[in-house]
């Protein structure tokens, strides 16, 4: 399981429907050489094909062009920390604006009860 951080999450930028998370490199990434213009990302297209990947690093001015989540968008997607559906993630759910009510009215309308 990755470890949970505050960023921003967007869009990924390879399949175009999952989600990634950009985080602001640590001292240690940046210790191993990775560029300081670079912000870490990890999930989707990104890490989650081969877990040996913690992140990949890409400019921060790539990173800013991607679209940022929806809830419309990432209901279908999984969480870039856990790997979880955005239905069962409840800290994605906190952090897209608007997808804990999707998640909610999506599960009444399929006749499911919410247990937290």
């Amino acid at each position: 399981m990755r470890t949970r951080t505050v960023s921003d999450l967007h869009l990924c930028p390879s399949c175009g429907h999952g989600i990634v998370r950009a985080r602001p490199l640590t001292a240690q990434e940046l210790a191993d050489g990775a560029p300081q213009d670079n912000l870490a990302v990890i999930g989707c297209c990104a890490t989650h094909s081969d877990p040996a990947v913690v992140a990949v690093y890409v400019p921060a001015v790539t990173v800013a062009a991607w679209p940022t989540i929806t809830a419309d968008i990432a209901i279908d997607s999984f969480c870039p920390d856990c790997g979880d559906t955005a239905t069962g993630c409840k800290y994605l759910q906190r952090e897209v604006v608007g997808l804990a009510a999707l998640v909610e009215a999506q599960m009444q309308a399929e006749g499911l009860v919410w247990q937290d």
